[in-house]
This record gives structure tokens, C-alpha cells and sequence, in this order.
């Protein structure tokens, strides 16, 4: 409580040695200060409310050390109204612009539901896709490497067909000498078989 009390106690300060100039928060000072209990409860709770708005539900917990199983962050998920409905909220009242409708500092993925940097091309749990150019790039990325593939299955296909035409001609060639080795073979056999033609072969050798 004495941070607490030092805070208010500054606050207070500020607004009688006229720190502050602007009319609309100086109305909202001296309305907390004549409204509103100062407790450190106060400030966590307002933290965690605006932390539940762009924090999945493990990191709340973590955030606010609470245990894995507590049922804690409920109670403010599912009241947080989420940046759009905000921003659109603020927008129609005049606070921001249109043009700052369309700039989010965060990207929420549609698969895991996890919570990503805005300049972020792919979700960093789930790798998904968060954006139409980064599923272009993505397919595109693929579509190389499967060409890639395709050209290196070719190829080898080509060589593969290369070889078997080689061995195509190495086994005529055997064939080739096995039918001339058969055929003095069967030469040899008529000659042993009929010992006149033997005798004049030998003699005329």
C-alpha cells in the first residue's frame, strides 16, 4: 500500500504544481482520486485484463503465476472483447481513425489459435500460413523443390536407360560368342565322331 500511496501522493503533486496541462486528463486524475480505491489489486487486475486481450491462455498464466490448472484466466478471457472490436469501438467514437483500424501490431493463427508478431510470414507454433502472399511464397518454395525432384528423377531415369541399352548390347555380344562357341563346338564333335575327316583336318592344319 505504500506504493500505492506514494503514487497517489505524486499524482497529486503533479496536479498542483501544474505538471499537467492537458484539460481531459487532468478531469480524470481528480475524478480517480475522489472515486476510485488505490490498491496495487487495482493495477494487476487491470494489467491482466489488457493482457488477456493478446496472450493465449498459457502465457496469462505464466504472466500472473498462476498454476497450470487454475481456472483464473476465464474470468477474463472470456469478457475481453478483442483488438478488432475494440479498435472499431474506438474508431466510431472518434478516438482513432479508420486508417488505424487497419494496422494490428499482432496476427492471430487460424489453425493453433496462437499469437504472433505482426511481421511474422508464418505462425511460429504451427508453421502455418498467415497471410496469402506468405501461402504463395510457401507453395512456391514447394513447387521448386518438386521440380527439383522431378528433374533429378528424369535424369537418373535417363542414365539408368543409358546403362541398359549398354548391357542390351554387352549380352547380344555374348550371345554372339556363345552361338560361335557352340557351333565349333558341334564342328569338334563331328570330327571325332568321323576319324578320316579328323586325320585330313589334322594334316591339313
Amino acid at each position: 500500500m505504500t506504493m500505492m500511496k506514494c503514487l497517489r501522493d505524486r499524482i497529486i503533486r503533479l496536479i498542483d504544481n501544474g505538471g499537467i496541462t492537458d484539460t481531459e486528463e487532468l478531469q480524470r486524475l481528480n475524478h480517480l482520486l475522489m472515486t476510485k480505491k488505490w490498491n496495487p489489486y487495482c493495477i494487476r487486475h487491470s494489467a491482466i485484463t489488457s493482457d488477456s486481450d493478446y496472450l493465449p491462455d498459457y502465457a496469462l498464466k505464466k504472466k500472473a503465476r498462476w498454476s497450470m490448472n487454475s481456472k483464473q484466466p476465464s474470468r477474463y478471457i472470456k469478457s475481453r472483447m478483442g483488438d478488432e472490436l475494440k479498435r472499431k469501438i474506438l474508431a466510431h467514437s472518434g478516438i482513432i481513425n479508420e486508417d488505424e483500424i487497419k494496422r494490428s501490431t499482432i496476427l492471430i493463427c487460424p489453425r493453433c489459435n496462437d499469437v504472433n508478431a505482426i511481421d511474422n510470414k508464418v505462425c511460429s507454433k504451427c508453421a502455418y500460413p498467415l497471410s496469402p502472399e506468405a501461402y504463395d511464397e510457401i507453395k512456391s518454395l514447394e513447387d521448386a523443390k518438386f521440380k527439383d525432384l522431378e528433374d533429378k528423377h528424369q535424369e537418373e531415369l535417363c542414365i539408368l536407360s543409358g546403362r541398359i541399352e549398354e548391357e542390351k548390347v554387352t549380352v547380344k555380344e555374348l550371345q554372339e560368342r556363345m552361338a560361335a562357341m557352340q557351333e565349333s563346338h558341334k564342328e569338334i564333335l563331328d570330327l571325332l565322331r568321323d576319324p578320316i575327316r579328323f586325320a585330313e583336318a589334322v594334316k591339313a592344319h
